[in-house]
């Protein structure tokens, strides 16, 4: 099985940041393999699925030697309240395809619900995506994220985002939050602070 994830967005027979998302990969091989990935059969199945109209999720999953990619139809998700929920020891800073301790969290805060995970006190990201708050006049994402989203370094690189340290006590400074990832963008998926709770006992 493949250890690892990347998921691309593609629309209208473009995809989106492909080159983050494959800087990403290379990132990742050199890190567990010592050496990059030769991307050549990935580019070339890419470039096969990518004839598709409208607005797909492409997800590869891949280790350095072999790789599988899948593309679906992509909606967003309705979501009525995030839940915060600590866990200090949870790390993610590589997509790895085993998500297992992330859905566990995700189950905690409830189907129709998002988890937003804290650590030490700050709050880090979503279950499936980087958090950015409004505060009225800028966007500030967590300086501390499990992982270093490819939207989340587009829109920093373009001065769109301010990374803060944002404690839970900061929270009610904000005035709403939105969730950042490959497949959305800023603004997609907005709520108000009022619709953040904690994790009941």
């Amino acid at each position: 099985m493949s250890q690892f994830i990347e998921t691309i967005k593609l629309i209208e027979t473009e995809y989106q940041h492909i080159d983050l998302h494959m800087q990403r990969i290379q990132e990742t091989c050199m890190k567990f393999y010592g050496q990059q990935k030769d991307l050549k059969d990935i580019r070339k199945r890419l470039k096969a699925v990518g004839n598709k109209p409208g607005i797909y999720k492409v997800s590869i999953q891949y280790d350095l030697d072999s790789s599988s990619i899948d593309a679906v139809t992509y909606f967003k998700r309705n979501i009525h309240q995030l839940v915060l929920i600590e866990d200090d020891e949870i790390q993610y800073e590589y997509k790895f395809a085993n998500r297992t301790r992330l859905e566990q969290l995700q189950k905690l805060a409830g189907a129709e619900n998002e988890c937003i995970i804290i650590q030490n006190n700050r709050v880090t990201d979503a279950s499936y995506a980087n958090l950015v708050f409004w505060t009225g006049t800028e966007w500030h994402t967590p300086s501390r994220p499990l992982l270093a989203g490819t939207k989340r370094k587009f829109l920093l690189k373009s001065k769109q985002i301010i990374e803060k340290d944002i404690l839970v006590s900061d929270l009610p400074k904000y005035q709403k939050v939105t969730l950042i990832n490959a497949m959305l963008e800023l603004g997609d998926i907005e709520c108000g602070i009022d619709r953040i709770i904690h994790l009941s006992n």
